[in-house]
């Protein structure tokens, strides 16, 4: 008949002896005292296994606990992967189609620039578009540098101060002769004046010729 653990574990604590048994029960014979020793032995074998093995149900039991629980995060996470692939998916096509988008406005924008760029007259300009180093020419405009200052010519102050000549008179008059004496240098030296402040304007009108040529404003030849 089979006992139970807790009785198994009782009797293990009793350690009856051969002796102990023979004297607890005089009735029995020989065979009968080996018997029950043997089944002790065997019962204290099983039970000391059944500890063992128990021991080990209980730490299985744990794993199993633990793993399952590794289990099921692996579940939620291998869930939550599946749900982010999705989305992935979802983003890939997105960006499949912003990558078309991209490539039509890119050629759009090439097109645009290789149309501008070949152009020769852009951003409102009237006739051909003009650069910093494109001088005009004497058929095309072009631009010109800022010529440099030329001063003002100076006016002429040359007036004739002296009285008319007087009129011819019938006799000679010596105060009508100094009159005109006087009357011809005043000119000679009026006309003398008058050179100077020509040349004087002339050399202006030079040099703001030459400045204008500097500015490539006017042709040098």
């Amino acid at each position: 008949m089979a006992i139970s653990r807790q009785e198994a574990a009782r009797r293990r604590k009793a350690n009856l002896s051969r002796d102990d048994i023979v004297r607890d029960n005089p009735r029995w014979s020989d065979i009968q005292v080996q018997d029950y020793l043997d089944k002790q032995e065997d019962i204290d074998s099983l039970s000391k296994s059944s500890d063992t093995i128990q021991e080990q149900v209980d730490q299985n039991t744990k794993t199993n606990e633990l793993q399952q629980a590794q289990i099921n995060s692996n579940t939620a996470g291998v869930n939550n992967n599946a749900s982010n692939v999705a989305q992935n998916a979802i983003n890939i096509a997105n960006n499949a189609l912003n990558i078309a988008q991209n490539s039509l406005d890119i050629t759009a924008v090439t097109n645009s620039f290789n149309s501008h760029n070949d152009s020769d007259s852009q951003h409102g300009v009237t006739g051909v578009n003009v650069g910093t180093e494109d001088f005009a020419q004497s058929s095309i405009g072009g631009t010109v540098l800022l010529a440099d200052l030329t001063n003002d010519a100076v006016d002429s102050t040359v007036s004739v101060v002296s009285p008319d000549a007087p009129l011819a008179a019938a006799i000679y008059s010596q105060s009508d002769t100094q009159a005109n004496i006087d009357l011809t240098n005043e000119l000679k030296t009026n006309v003398n004046q008058l050179v100077i402040d020509l040349n004087a304007a002339i050399a202006q009108i030079n040099d703001a010729l030459d400045k204008s040529k500097t500015a490539k404003q006017m042709s040098t030849t």
